[in-house]
């Protein structure tokens, strides 16, 4: 994992299959296209025990948890995606660090996440007061990891890292969907 300042852990979840048992029965909100969140559905769940003992586990510190959600995407969003243009982004502001972690079934992991540099800088996190870039400037941007989509595996970065869904969308129904759990937290 040269260059990437973050960490990946396969194995996550002690009970995976359960969990995403569990996601599959949640009652998500529909997706807002024109404006924030994303193309994703959503819904918030509780940051448990076993989550944040490993993440103060990986990262070495105690943790403060923020928000968690599930989410699940469709293929449908691919068309949604390449109206909008958008490269990559940053969390920048919403907590100090994100995990995400893959519940997709295995056979449907394709993509995953994607980590960026912006070119005209040789940034790889977003300082909002320092810098205004470009999310739709395809050429500013360089991809430098990607952590590869696996079922069960977490990613986890700090929440300004420049990054984005690595494509391709994929899913007819909340089965086959790109399905991840996402955590925001901070150090305590």
């Amino acid at each position: 994992m040269k260059g990437f300042p973050g960490h990946v852990c396969d194995n996550f979840f002690a009970e995976p299959k359960k969990i995403r048992r569990a996601a599959l029965n949640l009652d998500f909100k529909s997706p807002n296209p024109q404006g924030m969140g994303g193309l994703a559905w959503r819904c918030d769940v509780p940051i448990t025990s076993e989550i944040a003992e490993k993440l103060e586990s990986v990262w070495g510190f105690k943790i403060q948890p923020v928000r968690a959600e599930i989410r699940y995407t469709l293929s449908s969003a691919a068309e949604i995606s390449e109206r909008r243009g958008i490269i990559c982004h940053s969390d920048a502001g919403t907590s100090e660090f994100t995990a995400v972690i893959y519940l997709s079934r295995p056979q449907d992991c394709l993509g995953g996440t994607a980590f960026f540099e912006h070119r005209p800088t040789k940034s790889k996190a977003h300082y909002p007061r320092q810098v205004a870039v470009d999310f739709r400037a395809i050429n500013a941007w360089k991809e430098y990891y990607c952590a590869n989509m696996k079922f069960n595996r977490m990613v986890t970065y700090h929440s300004n890292i420049f990054h984005g869904i690595k494509r391709p969308f994929f899913g007819e129904d909340i089965k086959s969907a790109r399905m991840i759990q996402s955590i925001r937290f901070n150090r305590a």
